[in-house]
């Protein structure tokens, strides 16, 4: 059964560097590891072109309505993949927007669809209020389509399962992995920062650059925010457009004091790549605790992390000073945090999550 995947740009181009030791395999979320075990899987990559006068005029409609909804549909993109591998059995997406393209897509009982989210529960509130009650029906209409809607985070699959009147039968969790090959340990005599990245409109990086230590602290995101504070250091990019490369991200990682991913308190299970692959690097990680939390079983606080209270300045501001301060805990927690990644969130559990959910296909 041949499985065509779908990605936001950037992905395909990372193969070769993954091969040469320069990039991890998380984002590819298990599929290279079914390829291991003999799977036909074929990618498909959102920077297609689109050529002509009709593919020019569908890429601005989609700008257009972009704008307006904020949910990422790319219709045209995906008739042109499917085009190109039409003995495709089966369809998956990795992205909350191509999953919501994938399930607007005509019926077609020839391949099965398996849409994953990031974020479903809370997606309509990143538009206006003017347009939620149509984005709502768009929603409604694209799940109803799909075969299986699988989720990273449990409370972000309860909330949405309640939301869109969701059969539970047809939800799943999906479990992701970081590549404990790649996100390594490093002994660093002179840990010089705090440092914190991301780009999902989940952070809160606000929080921290309100907190009163005067410690050295980096954010890398492409998110305004400014800081007027001598202490703070904010350089822009993403995953898509960041001069910051996976071996510097590392580095980053392993000369930190410890990682910081501060967050609002939504259902979205937000924040979990850069907690995990800073853990793996056996960091001491300071997660917020939030309603999407996506492991409140095995991410426990003063063992293998520190979770704080959403939006509490006083909370982090303290925290932060307890671990600049504490060199013992922070190696103590960190070598927890990469067992811990090691025994429930390697590479290879992502693989055997994915391909529990194949099945059920």
């Amino acid at each position: 059964m041949k499985i065509l995947c779908l990605f936001k740009g950037g992905r395909k181009d990372r193969i070769e560097m993954i091969s040469k030791g320069k990039a991890p395999q998380d984002f590819f979320y298990g599929t290279l590891g079914l390829k291991e075990k003999g799977f036909e899987v074929v990618y498909g990559s959102s920077n297609v072109k689109y050529k002509g006068i009709l593919g020019k005029f569908y890429h601005f409609s989609e700008l257009v309505f972009q704008r307006i909804n904020k949910l990422g549909i790319k219709k045209y993109f995906i008739k042109k993949i499917i085009d190109k591998y039409k003995d495709t059995k089966l369809i998956i997406s990795f992205t909350d927007g191509l999953s919501l393209t994938l399930g607007l897509l005509n019926s077609n009982k020839s391949y099965k669809r398996i849409g994953c989210f990031h974020c479903l529960s809370d997606i309509e509130f990143r538009s206006k209020k003017l347009f939620r009650y149509w984005i709502n029906i768009i929603i409604k209409k694209s799940l109803n389509n799909l075969n299986t809607i699988a989720f990273f985070g449990d409370n972000d699959r309860k909330q949405s399962i309640k939301k869109y009147k969701l059969n539970p039968k047809k939800t799943a969790l999906i479990k992701f992995g970081v590549d404990t090959n790649f996100w390594v340990p490093k002994k660093i005599k002179a840990e010089n920062r705090f440092f914190s990245i991301g780009q999902d409109p989940g952070r809160d990086f606000q929080t921290l650059i309100n907190t009163t230590v005067n410690f050295p602290i980096h954010i890398h995101t492409d998110l305004k925010v400014k800081s007027k504070k001598n202490n703070i250091k904010i350089t822009n990019g993403s995953f898509f457009k960041s001069s910051l490369s996976d071996l510097e991200l590392r580095k980053f990682y392993q000369n930190a004091i410890a990682v910081v991913v501060p967050l609002k308190n939504i259902n979205q299970p937000s924040g979990y790549s850069v907690t995990l692959q800073a853990m793996s690097c056996g960091k001491l990680v300071i997660l917020t605790k939030t309603k999407g939390l996506w492991d409140k079983k095995n991410l426990i606080s003063g063992f293998n992390c520190i979770l704080v209270e959403a939006g509490n300045v006083n909370e982090l501001s303290t925290t932060l000073e307890k671990v600049f301060l504490d060199k013992k805990l922070r190696l103590r927690i960190g070598a927890e945090a990469r067992r811990t990644v090691e025994k429930y969130y390697n590479i290879n559990l992502a693989t055997r999550s994915l391909e529990m959910l194949l099945k059920k296909n």
